[in-house]
Protein backbone atom coordinates (compact mmCIF):
# COMPACT_ATOMS: atom_id res chain seq x y z
CA UNK A 1 0.00 0.00 0.00
CA UNK A 2 1.36 3.43 -0.92
CA UNK A 3 1.94 5.87 1.92
CA UNK A 4 1.48 9.65 1.93
CA UNK A 5 3.56 11.59 4.38
CA UNK A 6 2.03 15.04 4.33
CA UNK A 7 3.94 16.19 7.37
CA UNK A 8 7.25 16.03 5.51
CA UNK A 9 6.24 18.10 2.50
CA UNK A 10 8.02 21.26 3.53
CA UNK A 11 11.19 19.90 5.05
CA UNK A 12 14.42 21.44 3.83
CA UNK A 13 16.12 18.20 2.88
CA UNK A 14 16.87 17.49 -0.75
CA UNK A 15 14.06 15.94 -2.77
CA UNK A 16 14.19 12.19 -2.62
CA UNK A 17 12.13 9.47 -4.20
CA UNK A 18 11.69 7.00 -1.34
CA UNK A 19 8.19 5.48 -1.41
CA UNK A 20 7.08 4.12 1.94
CA UNK A 21 5.35 0.72 1.54
CA UNK A 22 3.12 -0.87 4.12
CA UNK A 23 4.83 -4.00 5.40
CA UNK A 24 5.29 -5.84 8.70
CA UNK A 25 8.42 -3.82 9.37
CA UNK A 26 8.35 -0.27 8.00
CA UNK A 27 11.52 1.66 7.29
CA UNK A 28 12.57 4.08 9.94
CA UNK A 29 10.70 7.35 9.71
CA UNK A 30 7.92 5.93 7.52
CA UNK A 31 4.57 7.64 7.71
CA UNK A 32 1.47 5.85 9.00
CA UNK A 33 -0.83 4.01 6.61
CA UNK A 34 -2.70 6.04 3.97
CA UNK A 35 -5.24 5.16 1.24
CA UNK A 36 -3.66 3.24 -1.64
CA UNK A 37 -4.38 6.06 -4.09
CA UNK A 38 -2.91 8.84 -1.99
CA UNK A 39 0.23 10.53 -3.37
CA UNK A 40 3.58 9.87 -1.78
CA UNK A 41 5.93 12.44 -0.36
CA UNK A 42 9.69 11.87 -0.33
CA UNK A 43 10.92 10.48 2.92
CA UNK A 44 13.60 12.64 4.57
CA UNK A 45 17.06 11.28 4.33
CA UNK A 46 16.07 8.83 1.58
CA UNK A 47 18.36 7.15 -0.85
CA UNK A 48 17.93 9.95 -3.36
CA UNK A 49 18.72 12.83 -1.00
CA UNK A 50 22.01 14.64 -1.41
CA UNK A 51 24.46 14.20 1.52
CA UNK A 52 24.96 17.31 3.55
CA UNK A 53 21.59 18.81 2.59
CA UNK A 54 23.01 20.88 -0.29
CA UNK A 55 20.67 21.05 -3.31
CA UNK A 56 21.22 22.28 -6.82
CA UNK A 57 18.87 24.83 -8.43
CA UNK A 58 17.32 22.04 -10.50
CA UNK A 59 16.57 20.00 -7.39
CA UNK A 60 15.12 23.03 -5.64
CA UNK A 61 12.84 23.65 -8.58
CA UNK A 62 11.91 19.99 -8.77
CA UNK A 63 10.99 20.01 -5.08
CA UNK A 64 8.87 23.15 -5.56
CA UNK A 65 6.88 21.55 -8.40
CA UNK A 66 6.57 18.34 -6.37
CA UNK A 67 5.06 20.17 -3.38
CA UNK A 68 2.72 22.09 -5.64
CA UNK A 69 1.61 18.80 -7.16
CA UNK A 70 0.80 17.42 -3.70
CA UNK A 71 -1.38 20.45 -2.92
CA UNK A 72 -3.21 20.20 -6.22
CA UNK A 73 -3.77 16.48 -5.70
CA UNK A 74 -5.30 17.16 -2.27
CA UNK A 75 -7.61 19.73 -3.96
CA UNK A 76 -8.76 17.14 -6.52
CA UNK A 77 -7.05 18.92 -9.45
CA UNK A 78 -5.47 15.71 -10.74
CA UNK A 79 -4.74 17.00 -14.24
CA UNK A 80 -2.85 20.01 -12.89
CA UNK A 81 -1.14 17.85 -10.25
CA UNK A 82 0.03 15.45 -12.97
CA UNK A 83 1.59 18.34 -14.87
CA UNK A 84 3.51 19.40 -11.74
CA UNK A 85 4.77 15.87 -10.98
CA UNK A 86 5.78 15.50 -14.63
CA UNK A 87 7.69 18.81 -14.44
CA UNK A 88 9.37 17.66 -11.24
CA UNK A 89 10.43 14.41 -12.95
CA UNK A 90 11.89 16.29 -15.90
CA UNK A 91 14.07 18.37 -13.54
CA UNK A 92 15.09 15.52 -11.27
CA UNK A 93 13.56 12.02 -11.73
CA UNK A 94 12.51 10.47 -8.42
CA UNK A 95 10.46 7.47 -7.44
CA UNK A 96 7.96 9.60 -5.52
CA UNK A 97 7.26 11.95 -8.44
CA UNK A 98 6.97 8.98 -10.81
CA UNK A 99 4.58 7.12 -8.53
CA UNK A 100 2.44 10.20 -7.87
CA UNK A 101 2.25 10.97 -11.59
CA UNK A 102 0.95 7.41 -12.09
CA UNK A 103 -1.70 7.96 -9.38
CA UNK A 104 -2.86 11.15 -11.12
CA UNK A 105 -3.17 9.30 -14.42
CA UNK A 106 -5.29 6.65 -12.71
CA UNK A 107 -7.65 9.35 -11.42
CA UNK A 108 -7.83 10.77 -14.94
CA UNK A 109 -8.55 7.31 -16.36
CA UNK A 110 -5.60 7.63 -18.72
CA UNK A 111 -4.69 4.02 -18.09
CA UNK A 112 -2.33 3.61 -21.03
CA UNK A 113 -0.17 6.48 -19.78
CA UNK A 114 -0.39 5.14 -16.21
CA UNK A 115 0.94 1.82 -17.47
CA UNK A 116 3.95 3.57 -19.03
CA UNK A 117 4.57 5.55 -15.85
CA UNK A 118 4.47 2.40 -13.69
CA UNK A 119 6.98 0.77 -16.03
CA UNK A 120 9.26 3.78 -15.50
CA UNK A 121 8.82 3.37 -11.75
CA UNK A 122 9.74 -0.30 -11.99
CA UNK A 123 12.94 0.67 -13.80
CA UNK A 124 14.37 2.49 -10.75
CA UNK A 125 17.23 0.19 -9.65
CA UNK A 126 16.96 1.20 -5.98
CA UNK A 127 13.36 -0.03 -5.55
CA UNK A 128 12.98 -2.11 -2.42
CA UNK A 129 11.34 -5.53 -2.56
CA UNK A 130 8.01 -4.26 -1.10
CA UNK A 131 8.03 -1.32 -3.51
CA UNK A 132 8.68 -3.61 -6.46
CA UNK A 133 5.91 -5.98 -5.36
CA UNK A 134 3.41 -3.11 -5.11
CA UNK A 135 4.40 -1.75 -8.53
CA UNK A 136 4.07 -5.16 -10.16
CA UNK A 137 0.59 -5.62 -8.62
CA UNK A 138 -0.46 -2.24 -9.98
CA UNK A 139 0.94 -3.08 -13.38
CA UNK A 140 -1.04 -6.33 -13.50
CA UNK A 141 -4.25 -4.49 -12.58
CA UNK A 142 -3.77 -1.69 -15.10
CA UNK A 143 -2.92 -4.05 -17.96
CA UNK A 144 -6.50 -5.31 -17.78
CA UNK A 145 -7.70 -1.78 -18.54
CA UNK A 146 -5.41 -1.19 -21.51
CA UNK A 147 -5.48 -2.53 -25.05
CA UNK A 148 -3.31 -1.79 -28.04
CA UNK A 149 -3.72 -0.81 -31.67
CA UNK A 150 -1.49 -2.26 -34.38
CA UNK A 151 -1.61 0.32 -37.17
CA UNK A 152 -1.11 -0.74 -40.76
CA UNK A 153 -0.66 2.40 -42.85
CA UNK A 154 1.14 2.06 -46.18
CA UNK A 155 2.25 5.70 -46.30
CA UNK A 156 5.26 6.54 -44.07
CA UNK A 157 5.52 9.86 -42.31
CA UNK A 158 1.80 10.28 -41.64
CA UNK A 159 0.90 11.92 -38.33
CA UNK A 160 -1.06 9.72 -35.92
CA UNK A 161 -3.59 11.07 -33.43
CA UNK A 162 -5.68 8.96 -31.04
CA UNK A 163 -8.49 10.72 -29.20
CA UNK A 164 -6.86 14.06 -29.95
CA UNK A 165 -3.45 13.03 -28.55
CA UNK A 166 -0.47 13.01 -30.90
CA UNK A 167 1.05 9.51 -31.07
CA UNK A 168 3.94 9.98 -33.47
CA UNK A 169 4.13 9.13 -37.14
CA UNK A 170 3.85 6.08 -39.35
CA UNK A 171 5.20 3.49 -39.30
CA UNK A 172 4.56 3.12 -35.58
CA UNK A 173 7.55 1.29 -34.09
CA UNK A 174 5.33 -0.73 -31.76
CA UNK A 175 1.65 -1.30 -30.97
CA UNK A 176 0.09 1.85 -29.54
CA UNK A 177 -1.39 1.43 -26.10
CA UNK A 178 -4.85 2.89 -25.53
CA UNK A 179 -7.38 2.75 -22.69
CA UNK A 180 -10.06 0.11 -23.22
CA UNK A 181 -13.17 1.51 -24.86
CA UNK A 182 -14.11 3.31 -28.04
CA UNK A 183 -11.18 5.17 -29.59
CA UNK A 184 -10.98 7.56 -32.55
CA UNK A 185 -7.84 7.18 -34.69
CA UNK A 186 -6.87 9.93 -37.13
CA UNK A 187 -4.05 9.76 -39.67
CA UNK A 188 -2.92 12.74 -41.73
CA UNK A 189 -0.28 13.31 -44.39
CA UNK A 190 -0.04 16.30 -46.72
CA UNK A 191 -1.26 15.40 -50.18
CA UNK A 192 -3.65 12.76 -48.88
CA UNK A 193 -7.21 12.90 -47.62
CA UNK A 194 -7.28 12.63 -43.81
CA UNK A 195 -8.48 9.24 -42.60
CA UNK A 196 -10.44 8.63 -39.43
CA UNK A 197 -11.70 5.35 -37.96
CA UNK A 198 -13.42 4.42 -34.70
CA UNK A 199 -12.12 1.31 -32.99
CA UNK A 200 -13.54 -0.56 -29.99
CA UNK A 201 -10.78 -2.05 -27.83
CA UNK A 202 -11.17 -4.42 -24.89
CA UNK A 203 -8.71 -4.62 -22.00
CA UNK A 204 -5.73 -6.79 -22.92
CA UNK A 205 -6.82 -6.92 -26.58
CA UNK A 206 -4.55 -6.09 -29.50
CA UNK A 207 -6.59 -4.79 -32.43
CA UNK A 208 -5.18 -4.53 -35.96
CA UNK A 209 -6.22 -1.29 -37.69
CA UNK A 210 -5.68 -0.95 -41.41
CA UNK A 211 -5.96 2.59 -42.74
CA UNK A 212 -5.73 3.41 -46.42
CA UNK A 213 -4.74 6.97 -47.23
CA UNK A 214 -6.21 8.22 -50.49
CA UNK A 215 -4.19 10.70 -52.59
CA UNK A 216 -5.97 14.00 -52.99
CA UNK A 217 -7.36 14.44 -56.47
CA UNK A 218 -9.13 17.69 -55.62
CA UNK A 219 -7.41 19.84 -53.03
CA UNK A 220 -6.46 23.25 -51.83
CA UNK A 221 -3.73 24.60 -49.56
CA UNK A 222 -3.53 25.97 -46.06
CA UNK A 223 -0.60 28.24 -45.29
CA UNK A 224 -0.07 28.98 -41.59
CA UNK A 225 2.28 31.59 -40.16
CA UNK A 226 2.83 32.81 -36.63
CA UNK A 227 2.87 36.61 -36.81
CA UNK A 228 5.86 37.02 -34.48
CA UNK A 229 7.84 34.25 -36.18
CA UNK A 230 7.62 31.80 -33.29
CA UNK A 231 8.07 28.13 -34.12
CA UNK A 232 5.03 26.23 -32.84
CA UNK A 233 3.18 23.04 -33.67
CA UNK A 234 0.48 23.42 -36.32
CA UNK A 235 -2.64 21.39 -35.51
CA UNK A 236 -5.10 20.82 -38.38
CA UNK A 237 -8.33 18.95 -37.64
CA UNK A 238 -6.91 17.73 -34.33
CA UNK A 239 -3.68 16.33 -35.85
CA UNK A 240 -0.19 17.85 -35.52
CA UNK A 241 0.92 18.32 -39.13
CA UNK A 242 4.15 20.30 -38.74
CA UNK A 243 5.73 23.48 -37.41
CA UNK A 244 5.20 27.10 -38.33
CA UNK A 245 5.58 28.34 -40.98
CA UNK A 246 3.66 25.47 -42.64
CA UNK A 247 1.93 24.91 -45.94
CA UNK A 248 0.11 21.73 -46.90
CA UNK A 249 -2.50 20.18 -49.16
CA UNK A 250 -5.91 19.50 -47.63
CA UNK A 251 -9.33 18.57 -49.06
CA UNK A 252 -11.61 21.47 -50.00
CA UNK A 253 -14.06 22.33 -47.23
CA UNK A 254 -14.06 23.48 -43.62
CA UNK A 255 -11.06 22.83 -41.36
CA UNK A 256 -9.96 23.87 -37.88
CA UNK A 257 -6.43 25.13 -37.21
CA UNK A 258 -4.63 26.16 -34.04
CA UNK A 259 -1.06 26.49 -32.80
CA UNK A 260 0.47 25.11 -29.64
CA UNK A 261 3.89 24.85 -28.03
CA UNK A 262 6.08 26.19 -25.24
CA UNK A 263 8.67 28.90 -24.96
CA UNK A 264 11.24 29.52 -22.26
CA UNK A 265 10.13 32.40 -20.11
CA UNK A 266 6.66 32.53 -21.63
CA UNK A 267 5.40 29.07 -20.78
CA UNK A 268 2.62 27.53 -22.79
CA UNK A 269 1.90 29.36 -26.03
CA UNK A 270 -0.77 28.84 -28.64
CA UNK A 271 -3.88 30.15 -30.32
CA UNK A 272 -7.57 29.55 -29.94
CA UNK A 273 -9.08 27.17 -32.58
CA UNK A 274 -9.66 29.07 -35.83
CA UNK A 275 -11.84 28.01 -38.79
CA UNK A 276 -10.26 27.72 -42.23
CA UNK A 277 -12.39 27.49 -45.35
CA UNK A 278 -10.41 25.89 -48.18
CA UNK A 279 -11.44 26.17 -51.83
CA UNK A 280 -10.38 23.98 -54.72
CA UNK A 281 -6.89 24.82 -56.05
CA UNK A 282 -6.66 27.92 -53.85
CA UNK A 283 -4.43 28.88 -50.94
CA UNK A 284 -6.03 29.83 -47.63
CA UNK A 285 -3.64 32.02 -45.63
CA UNK A 286 -3.84 32.05 -41.84
CA UNK A 287 -1.72 34.51 -39.89
CA UNK A 288 -2.11 33.59 -36.24
CA UNK A 289 -0.72 35.47 -33.27
CA UNK A 290 0.41 33.16 -30.49
CA UNK A 291 -0.34 34.22 -26.97
CA UNK A 292 0.27 32.82 -23.55
CA UNK A 293 -2.57 30.40 -22.95
CA UNK A 294 -2.40 29.72 -19.25
CA UNK A 295 -5.46 27.47 -19.09
CA UNK A 296 -6.17 24.13 -20.71
CA UNK A 297 -9.23 22.03 -21.45
CA UNK A 298 -9.71 18.39 -22.32
CA UNK A 299 -13.11 17.32 -23.66
CA UNK A 300 -13.98 13.61 -23.49
CA UNK A 301 -17.39 12.97 -25.08
CA UNK A 302 -19.41 9.79 -24.98
CA UNK A 303 -19.99 8.40 -27.56
CA UNK A 304 -16.46 8.79 -28.85
CA UNK A 305 -17.75 9.78 -32.29
CA UNK A 306 -19.51 12.92 -30.98
CA UNK A 307 -18.61 16.25 -32.53
CA UNK A 308 -17.15 18.98 -30.30
CA UNK A 309 -17.65 22.72 -30.81
CA UNK A 310 -15.76 25.24 -28.67
CA UNK A 311 -16.84 28.89 -28.74
CA UNK A 312 -18.69 28.31 -32.00
CA UNK A 313 -15.76 26.62 -33.77
CA UNK A 314 -16.04 22.91 -34.54
CA UNK A 315 -12.83 21.20 -33.41
CA UNK A 316 -13.60 17.69 -34.66
CA UNK A 317 -15.06 14.45 -33.42
CA UNK A 318 -14.02 12.63 -30.29
CA UNK A 319 -11.68 13.81 -27.54
CA UNK A 320 -10.09 17.25 -27.83
CA UNK A 321 -7.17 18.55 -25.79
CA UNK A 322 -5.76 22.04 -26.04
CA UNK A 323 -4.76 25.29 -24.41
CA UNK A 324 -7.26 28.14 -24.11
CA UNK A 325 -7.50 31.59 -22.56
CA UNK A 326 -8.69 31.76 -18.95
CA UNK A 327 -12.35 32.60 -18.70
CA UNK A 328 -15.70 31.18 -19.74
CA UNK A 329 -15.89 28.98 -22.83
CA UNK A 330 -18.97 27.47 -24.45
CA UNK A 331 -18.64 23.78 -25.30
CA UNK A 332 -21.29 22.06 -27.41
CA UNK A 333 -21.33 18.30 -28.01
CA UNK A 334 -23.60 16.45 -30.43
CA UNK A 335 -23.96 13.02 -32.03
CA UNK A 336 -26.60 11.48 -34.22
CA UNK A 337 -29.17 9.61 -32.16
CA UNK A 338 -28.26 11.46 -28.92
CA UNK A 339 -29.55 14.56 -27.15
CA UNK A 340 -27.00 17.37 -27.71
CA UNK A 341 -25.42 19.18 -24.76
CA UNK A 342 -24.01 22.68 -24.38
CA UNK A 343 -22.07 23.73 -21.28
CA UNK A 344 -20.21 26.78 -20.07
CA UNK A 345 -16.77 25.88 -18.70
CA UNK A 346 -14.84 28.35 -16.59
CA UNK A 347 -11.07 27.96 -16.94
CA UNK A 348 -8.87 29.42 -14.23
CA UNK A 349 -5.37 30.82 -14.63
CA UNK A 350 -2.75 28.02 -14.70
CA UNK A 351 -5.49 25.40 -14.35
CA UNK A 352 -6.50 22.49 -16.51
CA UNK A 353 -10.09 21.25 -16.66
CA UNK A 354 -11.44 17.95 -17.93
CA UNK A 355 -14.99 17.97 -19.28
CA UNK A 356 -16.54 14.52 -19.54
CA UNK A 357 -19.91 14.64 -21.26
CA UNK A 358 -22.02 11.53 -21.69
CA UNK A 359 -24.85 12.20 -24.13
CA UNK A 360 -28.24 10.67 -23.47
CA UNK A 361 -29.73 8.59 -26.30
CA UNK A 362 -32.74 10.11 -27.99
CA UNK A 363 -35.89 8.37 -26.81
CA UNK A 364 -36.96 7.39 -30.28
CA UNK A 365 -39.27 4.69 -31.57
CA UNK A 366 -38.79 1.11 -30.43
CA UNK A 367 -36.29 -1.04 -32.30
CA UNK A 368 -38.95 -2.90 -34.27
CA UNK A 369 -40.25 0.42 -35.61
CA UNK A 370 -36.78 1.77 -36.29
CA UNK A 371 -36.18 -1.24 -38.56
CA UNK A 372 -39.38 -0.62 -40.56
CA UNK A 373 -38.95 0.00 -44.27
CA UNK A 374 -41.40 2.31 -46.07
CA UNK A 375 -42.94 1.20 -49.35
CA UNK A 376 -45.44 2.30 -51.98
CA UNK A 377 -47.48 -0.03 -54.17
CA UNK A 378 -49.64 0.32 -57.27
CA UNK A 379 -52.31 -2.28 -58.08
CA UNK A 380 -54.64 -2.77 -61.03
CA UNK A 381 -57.45 -5.39 -61.05
CA UNK A 382 -59.96 -6.51 -63.69
CA UNK A 383 -62.51 -9.17 -62.84
CA UNK A 384 -66.16 -10.13 -62.56
CA UNK A 385 -69.16 -9.02 -60.53
CA UNK A 386 -71.67 -11.94 -60.36
CA UNK A 387 -74.61 -9.56 -59.99
CA UNK A 388 -76.00 -6.46 -58.35
CA UNK A 389 -78.93 -8.30 -56.79
CA UNK A 390 -81.88 -6.25 -55.57
CA UNK A 391 -85.17 -6.03 -57.51
CA UNK A 392 -83.51 -5.42 -60.88
CA UNK A 393 -80.83 -8.07 -61.46
CA UNK A 394 -82.09 -10.25 -58.62
CA UNK A 395 -85.52 -10.91 -60.20
CA UNK A 396 -84.35 -11.68 -63.68
CA UNK A 397 -86.07 -14.93 -64.69
CA UNK A 398 -87.46 -16.72 -67.72
CA UNK A 399 -86.40 -15.03 -70.94
CA UNK A 400 -84.57 -12.33 -68.94
CA UNK A 401 -80.80 -12.27 -69.41
CA UNK A 402 -78.41 -11.09 -66.66
CA UNK A 403 -74.82 -12.22 -67.37
CA UNK A 404 -72.12 -11.41 -64.80
CA UNK A 405 -70.79 -7.90 -64.92
CA UNK A 406 -67.25 -6.56 -65.20
CA UNK A 407 -65.40 -4.87 -62.36
CA UNK A 408 -62.21 -2.81 -62.45
CA UNK A 409 -60.24 -1.47 -59.48
CA UNK A 410 -57.11 0.69 -59.34
CA UNK A 411 -55.46 1.21 -55.95
CA UNK A 412 -52.41 2.79 -54.44
CA UNK A 413 -50.95 1.70 -51.09
CA UNK A 414 -48.29 3.24 -48.86
CA UNK A 415 -46.97 1.93 -45.60
CA UNK A 416 -44.19 0.17 -43.73
CA UNK A 417 -42.84 -3.34 -43.75
CA UNK A 418 -41.91 -4.25 -40.19
CA UNK A 419 -39.61 -7.05 -39.02
CA UNK A 420 -41.05 -10.56 -39.43
CA UNK A 421 -42.83 -9.43 -42.60
CA UNK A 422 -45.70 -7.53 -40.96
CA UNK A 423 -47.21 -4.87 -43.25
CA UNK A 424 -49.01 -1.72 -42.14
CA UNK A 425 -50.44 0.44 -44.90
CA UNK A 426 -53.17 2.81 -45.99
CA UNK A 427 -54.81 2.59 -49.38
CA UNK A 428 -56.89 4.68 -51.73
CA UNK A 429 -58.42 3.65 -55.00
CA UNK A 430 -61.28 3.66 -57.48
CA UNK A 431 -63.83 0.93 -58.17
CA UNK A 432 -66.20 0.66 -61.11
CA UNK A 433 -68.56 -2.22 -61.95
CA UNK A 434 -71.05 -2.65 -64.81
CA UNK A 435 -73.83 -5.17 -65.51
CA UNK A 436 -76.50 -5.31 -68.26
CA UNK A 437 -79.92 -6.95 -67.68
CA UNK A 438 -82.00 -7.55 -70.84
CA UNK A 439 -85.65 -8.57 -71.29
CA UNK A 440 -86.66 -8.07 -67.71
CA UNK A 441 -90.45 -7.98 -67.09
CA UNK A 442 -91.42 -4.45 -66.12
CA UNK A 443 -94.41 -2.10 -66.21
CA UNK A 444 -95.18 1.61 -66.51
CA UNK A 445 -98.08 2.86 -64.43
CA UNK A 446 -99.92 5.84 -66.05
CA UNK A 447 -101.41 8.31 -63.64
CA UNK A 448 -104.83 7.04 -62.47
CA UNK A 449 -104.74 3.99 -64.78
CA UNK A 450 -103.73 0.37 -64.65
CA UNK A 451 -100.07 -0.55 -65.33
CA UNK A 452 -98.88 -0.95 -68.91
CA UNK A 453 -97.00 -4.30 -69.12
CA UNK A 454 -93.78 -4.78 -71.03
CA UNK A 455 -90.06 -5.57 -70.80
CA UNK A 456 -87.09 -3.38 -69.92
CA UNK A 457 -83.33 -3.40 -70.38
CA UNK A 458 -81.18 -1.99 -67.52
CA UNK A 459 -77.54 -1.00 -67.52
CA UNK A 460 -76.26 -0.72 -63.94
CA UNK A 461 -73.04 1.22 -63.37
CA UNK A 462 -71.38 1.47 -59.94
CA UNK A 463 -68.58 4.03 -59.49
CA UNK A 464 -66.83 5.23 -56.34
CA UNK A 465 -63.73 5.76 -54.20
CA UNK A 466 -62.16 3.28 -51.79
CA UNK A 467 -60.42 4.79 -48.73
CA UNK A 468 -59.07 2.52 -46.02
CA UNK A 469 -56.28 0.64 -44.29
CA UNK A 470 -54.59 -2.53 -45.40
CA UNK A 471 -52.64 -4.57 -42.81
CA UNK A 472 -50.96 -7.71 -44.02
CA UNK A 473 -48.11 -10.17 -43.73
CA UNK A 474 -45.39 -11.30 -46.10
CA UNK A 475 -44.51 -15.00 -46.08
CA UNK A 476 -41.13 -15.64 -47.71
CA UNK A 477 -41.14 -19.42 -47.45
CA UNK A 478 -41.70 -21.70 -49.25
CA UNK A 479 -43.45 -19.39 -51.76
CA UNK A 480 -43.13 -15.60 -51.35
CA UNK A 481 -46.77 -14.81 -50.64
CA UNK A 482 -48.30 -11.59 -49.37
CA UNK A 483 -51.63 -11.74 -47.57
CA UNK A 484 -53.49 -8.51 -46.88
CA UNK A 485 -56.93 -7.34 -45.81
CA UNK A 486 -58.12 -3.93 -46.97
CA UNK A 487 -61.06 -2.29 -45.21
CA UNK A 488 -62.59 1.14 -45.18
CA UNK A 489 -65.21 3.41 -46.67
CA UNK A 490 -66.83 3.26 -50.10
CA UNK A 491 -68.14 6.58 -51.42
CA UNK A 492 -69.91 6.31 -54.79
CA UNK A 493 -73.01 6.36 -56.97
CA UNK A 494 -75.10 3.70 -58.70
CA UNK A 495 -76.59 4.62 -62.07
CA UNK A 496 -79.53 2.71 -63.64
CA UNK A 497 -80.06 3.48 -67.35
CA UNK A 498 -83.42 1.91 -68.18
CA UNK A 499 -85.24 1.58 -71.48
CA UNK A 500 -88.22 -0.65 -72.46
CA UNK A 501 -91.28 -1.36 -74.66
CA UNK A 502 -94.76 -1.24 -73.11
CA UNK A 503 -98.39 -1.72 -74.23
CA UNK A 504 -101.07 0.89 -73.31
CA UNK A 505 -104.89 0.37 -73.30
CA UNK A 506 -105.07 1.30 -77.00
CA UNK A 507 -102.84 -1.68 -77.87
CA UNK A 508 -100.22 0.40 -79.76
CA UNK A 509 -96.81 -0.32 -78.06
CA UNK A 510 -94.58 2.59 -77.07
CA UNK A 511 -90.99 2.92 -75.85
CA UNK A 512 -90.11 4.62 -72.59
CA UNK A 513 -86.88 5.08 -70.63
CA UNK A 514 -85.12 7.05 -67.90
CA UNK A 515 -81.83 7.29 -66.04
CA UNK A 516 -81.55 7.35 -62.26
CA UNK A 517 -78.33 8.23 -60.38
CA UNK A 518 -78.47 7.07 -56.79
CA UNK A 519 -76.10 7.57 -53.86
CA UNK A 520 -74.21 4.38 -52.93
CA UNK A 521 -72.23 4.79 -49.71
CA UNK A 522 -71.08 2.20 -47.26
CA UNK A 523 -68.11 0.04 -46.28
CA UNK A 524 -65.83 -2.34 -48.08
CA UNK A 525 -63.69 -5.30 -47.15
CA UNK A 526 -61.06 -6.58 -49.58
CA UNK A 527 -58.99 -9.69 -48.76
CA UNK A 528 -56.20 -10.35 -51.22
CA UNK A 529 -53.27 -12.65 -51.93
CA UNK A 530 -50.21 -11.69 -53.98
CA UNK A 531 -47.14 -13.41 -55.39
CA UNK A 532 -44.26 -11.01 -56.08
CA UNK A 533 -40.74 -11.38 -57.45
CA UNK A 534 -37.94 -8.97 -56.54
CA UNK A 535 -36.29 -7.11 -59.40
CA UNK A 536 -33.22 -5.36 -58.06
CA UNK A 537 -32.78 -4.17 -54.50
CA UNK A 538 -36.01 -2.23 -54.08
CA UNK A 539 -38.52 -3.10 -56.83
CA UNK A 540 -40.96 -6.01 -56.78
CA UNK A 541 -43.46 -7.03 -59.48
CA UNK A 542 -46.15 -9.65 -59.19
CA UNK A 543 -49.75 -10.72 -59.54
CA UNK A 544 -52.60 -11.07 -57.12
CA UNK A 545 -56.28 -11.73 -56.60
CA UNK A 546 -58.53 -9.40 -54.60
CA UNK A 547 -62.11 -9.95 -53.58
CA UNK A 548 -63.85 -6.61 -53.07
CA UNK A 549 -66.98 -6.81 -50.92
CA UNK A 550 -69.02 -3.59 -50.79
CA UNK A 551 -71.68 -3.33 -48.10
CA UNK A 552 -74.46 -0.74 -48.67
CA UNK A 553 -76.53 -0.39 -45.48
CA UNK A 554 -79.03 1.89 -47.32
CA UNK A 555 -79.82 0.18 -50.59
CA UNK A 556 -80.17 2.49 -53.62
CA UNK A 557 -83.84 2.62 -54.69
CA UNK A 558 -85.67 3.78 -57.80
CA UNK A 559 -87.97 6.56 -56.53
CA UNK A 560 -91.10 6.68 -58.76
CA UNK A 561 -92.36 9.98 -57.37
CA UNK A 562 -89.28 11.73 -58.69
CA UNK A 563 -89.14 10.29 -62.22
CA UNK A 564 -91.99 10.40 -64.82
CA UNK A 565 -91.94 8.90 -68.31
CA UNK A 566 -94.24 9.24 -71.33
CA UNK A 567 -96.69 6.33 -71.30
CA UNK A 568 -97.79 6.57 -74.95
CA UNK A 569 -101.50 7.33 -75.42
CA UNK A 570 -102.04 6.92 -71.66
CA UNK A 571 -100.17 10.15 -70.83
CA UNK A 572 -97.52 10.24 -68.10
CA UNK A 573 -96.48 7.25 -66.08
CA UNK A 574 -93.93 6.01 -63.59
CA UNK A 575 -91.80 2.93 -63.07
CA UNK A 576 -92.57 1.14 -59.82
CA UNK A 577 -90.40 1.59 -56.75
CA UNK A 578 -87.57 -0.98 -56.69
CA UNK A 579 -84.23 -1.75 -55.02
CA UNK A 580 -81.60 -1.22 -57.70
CA UNK A 581 -78.99 -3.32 -55.85
CA UNK A 582 -78.70 -5.67 -52.95
CA UNK A 583 -77.01 -4.93 -49.62
CA UNK A 584 -73.79 -6.79 -50.46
CA UNK A 585 -71.92 -6.53 -53.78
CA UNK A 586 -68.92 -8.80 -54.38
CA UNK A 587 -66.33 -8.56 -57.15
CA UNK A 588 -63.56 -11.08 -57.79
CA UNK A 589 -60.60 -9.32 -59.47
CA UNK A 590 -57.22 -10.76 -60.48
CA UNK A 591 -54.59 -8.19 -61.36
CA UNK A 592 -51.00 -6.94 -61.41
CA UNK A 593 -49.04 -5.25 -58.64
CA UNK A 594 -45.80 -3.24 -58.44
CA UNK A 595 -44.08 -2.41 -55.14
CA UNK A 596 -41.15 -0.09 -54.45
CA UNK A 597 -39.41 -0.26 -51.07
CA UNK A 598 -37.33 2.66 -49.83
Amino acid sequence: MIKASTGSRHHAAAIAGLVAISSPSLPAGAAPDAPPDAPSAPAPGGAEARPGGEETAARDSARWHFDKGLSLYDAGAWDAAYAEFLRSRSLHPTRAATQNAALCLRRLRRYDEELEMLELLLAFPELTAPERAWTERELAAVRGLVGSLVLDVAEPGAAISIDGRARGATPAPAPLRVPAGSRVVRVFKPGFAPAEVRVDVAGGQSVPVRIQLTPLVHSGWIRVEEVAGKVLDVVVDNVVVGKTPWKGLVPPGEHVVFLRGESRGEGRLGTQPAPASVRLNQVTDLKLLAERLSAALRVEPTPASASVVIDGVGVGRGSWDGALRPGVHRVAIAAEGFVPQARDVTLRESAREVLRAALEPVQGPPLWWAQARPFVEAEGYLGVLPGFGGDVAGRCAGSCSAPPGLAFAALGRAGYRLPAGVLLAVEAGYLTARQTIAGRPEAVTPTGLAPNPGTADDTLLLRGALLGVSPGVRLDSPVPLTLALGAGAFLGTLVDRRAGRFTPRSGSPYEAGATEALAAQGLYVAPEVQVRARLGERLELGAGVRAIVVVLPRQPRWAPEERYVLAGSDGQGRFPEARVSGTVLTAFTPGLVALYEF
